[in-house]
This record gives structure tokens, sequence and C-alpha cells, in this order.
């Protein structure tokens, strides 16, 4: 073989051999425990495998709340306020499900009782704040007992609900997490036409 040709680097391998002969000096000076323990400790570190980065794709960021003695969430993105016991309207001749109406600095918006269209046949009690759904404008009002927090979930950590009432409106539901948070599909939730009440005939 021309040695021009070759790509062998000699001086490269002298190295890696002489490495190799000083760890067999110092694994020599080792007691027969002490090499299991270091020849182990080597065996775990190579097998432990990289944190993997989590995509932003792979994630969701979630408002929490509790509605009828539930806790619910909701993708965050979709809540565009929150408010803390606004003024309210009662509406005559509307369904149940329509709490009443507030003003949205000077727009109206329909606040509803979620609870009852999520198998909660008394719906909520007392709800002193108010969800702001929507995307580019707000879409309606939904009453909560309780707002928690904003979270990060994994997606895949999103269960598939085991069963549910036949009340409830399963296509609402995106799933369950592990601590029996249930999760809520915002966007159908958005274009359920139970929710597109007409104000302007009231």
């Amino acid at each position: 073989m021309d040695t021009a040709e070759s790509h062998f680097n000699f001086d490269q391998a002298r190295g890696r051999l002489d490495e190799l002969q000083r760890a067999l000096d110092q694994s020599s000076e080792l007691s027969p425990e002490q090499s299991v323990k270091l020849l182990t400790e080597r065996a775990a570190a190579y097998a432990k495998a990289p944190d993997r980065v989590v995509l932003a794709s792979e994630q969701m960021e979630l408002l929490t709340f509790q509605l009828a003695g539930e806790r619910y969430a909701i993708e965050s993105r979709l809540v565009l306020e929150v408010m803390q016991s606004p003024a309210m309207t009662d509406v005559p001749g509307t369904p149940p499900l329509l709490c009443g109406v507030t003003n949205l600095r000077g727009e109206i918006l329909a606040v509803m009782d979620l609870g009852q269209l999520l198998g909660s046949p008394h719906g909520a009690k007392e709800c002193p704040w108010v969800l702001v759904l929507g995307t580019d404008r707000p879409d309606l009002g939904m009453v909560a007992e309780h707002v928690n927090e904003v979270t990060a979930v994994r997606t895949d950590a999103v269960l598939p609900l085991a069963r549910a009432s036949p009340d409830i409106s399963r296509n609402w539901i995106r799933g369950v997490t592990a601590d029996g948070i249930i999760v809520l599909e915002g966007q159908t939730v958005l274009q359920d036409s139970r929710l597109n009440i007409n104000l302007s005939e009231k």
C-alpha cells in the first residue's frame, strides 16, 4: 500500500496506547474491591442516557382552576384575561348555563357556567372568578370557583379519560393528568354551538 495514501495516524495510536497503559497501571494499584467499584461506576456512567430536551411541540401550558368541585385545566393561550368578582347582569329568558353578562371594557361578554355541561347537575355554586376565553378576541366568559396556577405539562402526560358520566360533553375533554386534573379541549369548547347565545335579541 502506498504510504502517501495511508490515513492511519501512528501518533494518535501511540497516544491511545499510552493512555491505556496508564489506566492499566493505575488499576493494578487498586484492591479487587476498589477495581470492581471503579468498573461499576464507569459502567453506570456510560449506561446513563443523556437528558433529552423537551421540545415546545411536546408540551403545553395550562391554566388550572376549580369548578363544581372538580379540578380542570385549559390551555393558557386561550385565556385572554382573568376577572375577579366582576359586576354581573341577569338576562331573562336565556338558558340556565348563562350566568349573566358583564361589561368588558365597553363590550358585553356572556358569562357561562360550564359545570352543567361537564357533568355537574347543580352547576357551580359560588364563582367569584371569570376566565375570559378566546383567540383573537374575547368570545365568552367561564365562571370558576378558584383559579390556581399556570403550569407546563408534557402532551403525552395527558391520558385519555377512562370513563365519564353520559351527561359530560366528552368531546370537550382532552384527557386527565396523573394527579387528576381534567384537561379541556379549549378550541372545541369555544366552537360549541350551545354557547353561542345571541344577546341582541334579548
